[in-house]
């Protein structure tokens, strides 16, 4: 059996991501500026006390703070691009984590689909599934999908090794569909 998946979930977590990236550029950014300033006020305070002692301990209190920053932005990447690979595997945590993915757009804008399908261990090919010939029930057109990589989690409704496939969706496979292989 093979299940065509909503990318609404992955639309959801690539934004997770692309939001995460963000908001690491902008506190890096804000940390090299509070920690250029913390060295022009310590430079100012060792020129014969041009800044105050108060104005110093200020700019170095924001630079340890932006600095901070930078750690729980970094730490809230990792757990979005953790969470990717758990829920997807490498591979597409690696599509969704990319700036662009021409797999995402596809499948994003219908073009594409990405399936689930179980395999049976006497259906691999030296113990790697092959591409999947799908059709229809009712229907008599039939498309190949290709191995995207292994499936991180079982699908209880399954039975056998979980594979994630893409195929085009030109043949009317839509999110939510079954298949048969």
């Amino acid at each position: 059996p093979v299940t065509v998946i909503d990318p609404l979930a992955l639309v959801d977590l690539r934004a997770r991501l692309q939001s995460a990236r963000q908001e690491l550029e902008a506190a890096r950014a804000t940390a090299a500026g509070s920690a250029a300033e913390e060295a022009r006020t310590a430079a100012l305070f060792r020129d014969d006390r041009n800044a105050s002692e108060r104005a110093l301990q200020a700019a170095q209190a924001q630079a340890r703070g932006d600095a901070a920053r930078v750690l729980a932005a970094q730490a809230a990447l990792d757990a979005a691009r953790a969470a990717a690979t758990a829920s997807w595997g490498a591979t597409i945590a690696d599509w969704l984590d990319a700036r662009q993915s021409g797999e995402l757009d596809r499948l994003f804008s219908g073009q594409g689909v990405l399936l689930r399908a179980a395999i049976r261990g006497e259906d691999r090919i030296k113990g790697k599934p092959g591409p999947l010939l799908l059709s229809q029930p009712g229907s008599d057109r039939t498309s190949t999908a290709a191995l995207v990589s292994a499936a991180p989690q079982a699908d209880p409704q399954l039975s056998g090794a979980t594979y994630f496939y893409r195929a085009d969706a030109s043949v009317g496979l839509r999110p939510g569909m079954r298949a048969v292989a």
